[in-house]
């Protein structure tokens, strides 16, 4: 894989298959991990440049630029699955071909003054976002809510995830904490409370 970066445009992500012998182009393509068993490279997708260009020449907040996407390439079917408004993804090192990646939240609309209300109201907090754990070869998929940290162990075998409470609620009886998630099974197991 290599990357074309120009100045004042968009990058292009090039993905060469030795076996194909195709190469397939990404554009605004950035960022790309394999995974161990080289079947699968996933990747950024970045807004397009003259929409940042302009959020900088205009100085619009963060809430109204485009979010990244991440893609998906199954490297054996050439097929390119492209996922929305993402904050982040992390691929393991070693183990099965999983991707874990932080969904950001929608944005509400006030239905009184019809402005957009910015679901994350101080941007510099740490928010809890919804992790989604997927399993690229069966499809298998879990959802965790309110995390603010995850990553894999480096032999692929677990996921690590810290979670908070969204708002304080005094009804909210979820326990938050650390919790260890076993990549086969997609068991997950409190291990540190609060």
């Amino acid at each position: 894989a290599y990357q074309v970066k120009t100045q004042e445009s968009d990058n292009t992500l090039s993905v060469f298959g030795i076996s194909s012998k195709k190469t397939l182009q990404m554009h605004r393509g950035d960022q790309v991990k394999f995974t161990s068993d080289s079947k699968f490279a996933v990747f950024n997708i970045k807004p397009f440049y003259k929409d940042l260009k302009e959020v900088r020449i205009k100085k619009k907040k963060e809430n109204e630029i485009a979010k990244d996407s991440i893609g998906i390439i199954n490297l054996t079917t050439q097929k390119v699955e492209k996922l929305p408004n993402l904050k982040s993804f992390k691929v393991p090192e070693k183990g099965e071909a999983l991707v874990a990646y932080l969904e950001h939240k929608e944005e509400k609309k006030d239905s009184t003054k019809g402005k957009k209300v910015d679901a994350i109201k101080d941007a510099k907090k740490v928010q809890p976002l919804n992790l989604v754990l997927r399993n690229l070869t069966s499809g298998k998929k879990e959802i965790f809510k309110n995390v603010t940290e995850y990553d894999f162990s480096e032999n692929g075998k677990h996921l690590i995830f810290a979670t908070k409470p969204e708002k304080k609620d005094s009804t909210d009886k979820t326990p938050y904490g650390v919790y260890l998630v076993n990549t086969t099974s997609f068991t997950k197991q409190l291990i540190v409370v609060g």
